[in-house]
């Protein structure tokens, strides 16, 4: 009896251990690590690459601010402080729905010089802006379309002026994301 009993936990211990064992692997990485077996399509770690034009840019132009940019979550600013070492602000917290800060408490931190440079959404781009920075994306597609990710990204792409992809991109171009710059 003590036997069976014996092979039963056994075999009752397999598949919690055999999951245990696949959250140690080297498989199970990145900013949201998961127990169990994973299928990895992409590494983490390679989407984390962030281009060295951009880098320089924001070190050059944030003066001093207390934050070298804004983001709008930590997926997008965790590249930047790892190639800084400096703080980055995610106005959407961790997933990027939930606002840190209100529209007028940005505006305040923006004038007291604590964050000058804003890493948003392409889609927070008026189609007016969109159209002066990257001339002849539209040709003959379909129109551009402003889609604001929050109440921070309308306003600080109400108020702020977006950067052109010559200054801070190395390859130019329409990509996910756009950098704004409200200083002075």
């Amino acid at each position: 009896m003590a036997l069976v009993a014996s092979v039963a936990l056994a075999v009752l211990l397999v598949a919690p251990l055999s999951w245990l064992a696949a959250s140690y692997q080297s498989t199970n990485e990145g900013g949201f690590p998961v127990s169990g077996p994973i299928v990895l399509t992409t590494s983490a770690v390679t989407s984390l690459r962030t281009d060295p034009k951009l880098i320089q840019y924001l070190q050059g132009h944030s003066r001093g601010a207390t934050f070298v940019a804004a983001t709008v979550s930590v997926q997008t600013a965790i590249p930047i402080i790892w190639a800084t070492g400096e703080p980055v602000m995610a106005m959407g917290g961790y997933s990027g729905y939930d606002p840190i800060l209100t529209p007028a408490s940005l505006a305040s931190e923006v004038r007291s010089d604590r964050v000058r440079l804003f890493l948003l959404p392409s889609s927070n781009l008026t189609a007016g802006a969109a159209a002066d920075l990257y001339p002849g994306v539209w040709s003959g597609g379909q129109p551009f379309q402003t889609q604001y990710t929050n109440q921070l990204t309308r306003w600080v792409s109400q108020t702020c002026t977006p950067v052109p992809p010559l200054e801070w991109q190395t390859e130019p171009g329409l990509t996910q994301v756009q950098l704004f710059s409200c200083a002075g």
